[in-house]
């Protein structure tokens, strides 16, 4: 089966369009829990859109990026691999079409990095696979701990502070995707209304977790 793709300019500092994935985009307030698409509908991945400044997203990272490789929020049940992803030609970030494997943007900061968002999205279902699990993101809960295992078997711990039901026009990608300030992680995926004519959900879920370890 082909990947499931999804558009994005990232706003990181280089580039000129890129990234995001899975179900991810963008704003209204947070709440509601996202409908399921009828079975016979395809689900589509979300668009996040952001804009990036000049060259090409392989040099955004100048220092070597460890990947993570395994994401747990104990709170919610959730416990995946994580698989890093590029950007397709068109622009679009890959992102694996299995709802239960994630996908981290490889151009942004890793779970080592000392500045930045490390980003991780996945599809919130599928029409044949069904419920993914990142559909709980839409019941964690500030304070919840959420940790990534990387690729060098180290262990990262987060600390949710905000869970946010954003209407996918409206994502503040420049937030969302950075590499500034204190370390930490954003959780994405689609939530909101189903749109039968457009194939996707309205929103997107956003949950933020500050590094304390």
């Amino acid at each position: 089966m082909t990947r499931r793709r999804i558009p994005a300019q990232l706003a990181l500092a280089t580039a000129g369009v890129l990234l995001l994935a899975s179900c991810s985009a963008p704003p209204a307030p947070p709440a509601a829990a996202p409908s399921t698409p009828p079975p016979a509908a395809p689900a589509e991945p979300f668009p996040i859109e952001a804009q990036t400044g000049p060259g090409d997203p392989a040099q955004q990272q100048t220092v070597a990026t460890v990947a993570p490789g395994r994401l747990s929020v104990p709170s919610l049940g959730i416990e995946v691999p994580v698989s890093p992803e590029g950007v397709e030609p068109d622009g679009y970030m890959s992102i694996p079409e299995d709802i239960d494997v994630a996908g981290w943007y490889e151009f942004g900061a890793g779970p080592a990095s000392e500045s930045g968002s490390t980003v991780i999205a996945a599809h919130v279902d599928d029409p044949v696979q069904g419920i993914g699990p990142f559909a709980r993101l839409r019941e964690a809960q500030v304070g919840a701990e959420a940790t990534v295992v990387d690729a060098a078997g180290t262990t990262h711990v987060y600390r949710v502070t905000s869970v946010e039901r954003i209407v996918k026009s409206e994502v503040p990608l420049d937030r969302v995707f950075t590499q500034a300030g204190a370390p930490h992680l954003v959780l994405i995926t689609c939530g909101g209304a189903f749109d039968r004519a457009a194939r996707s959900y309205t929103d997107n879920y956003i949950v933020t977790a500050e590094k304390i370890a």
